[in-house]
């Protein structure tokens, strides 16, 4: 677990609550990875295709996917053990 998800919580009974819901969860949180995972893969390939590259705002389409596949790779790592 990310140090973040806990960070600037003083309650230290929240903080265990949390730590010990977190590890419990892991069976959702492996399922919510392997979607976003999936999610990340078809945006990187629609990224690839041909077609985008016809747009005239090519250069906005690709600033938006890299942000997108940065904020769920960013999303899966919090998910992660």
């Amino acid at each position: 677990m990310k140090k973040n998800i806990v960070a600037g919580i003083t309650d230290e009974d929240l903080v265990k609550e949390i730590k010990m819901n977190f590890l419990s969860s892991g069976v959702i949180r492996k399922r919510i990875r392997q979607l976003l995972a999936d999610k990340e893969e078809a945006a990187y390939n629609a990224s690839l295709s041909k077609e985008v590259y016809e747009s005239p705002n090519w250069a906005q389409r690709q600033a938006d996917t890299i942000g997108y596949i940065r904020a769920l790779h960013e999303a899966i790592s919090l998910l992660e053990d």
